[in-house]
Formats: structure tokens, sequence, C-alpha cells
């Protein structure tokens, strides 16, 4: 007989927490991303422009 608390248990599934990733997640994300590019853009727009 083994000593091993974790016996039985399924170490393949994470738990259940109650979040949930739905599809704005995912759209929020790339606008997230894209306004990130498009500061940096700006960025070296004006940079470019002062020299």
């Amino acid at each position: 007989m083994s000593n091993n608390s974790n016996s039985g248990k399924d170490f393949g599934t994470l738990p259940k927490t109650g979040e949930e990733n739905g599809p704005l997640a995912g759209v929020g994300g790339m606008l997230a991303g894209l306004g990130m590019l498009a500061a940096i853009a700006a960025k070296k727009r004006k940079e470019k422009k002062e020299n």
C-alpha cells in the first residue's frame, strides 16, 4: 500500500475555476496589439519629423 495522498486524482486536467475565455478576449487582445503598434509607429514618425 502506498502513502501517496494524490493517488486517484487526474493530473491531466485543470480544475474548474469558473473563468471562461470568450471570443471577446481574443478580440480585445488583438485590439491592444494593434494599438501598441500604432503608438510605436506614431512615435517613430514624430522622432523622424523632429530630425
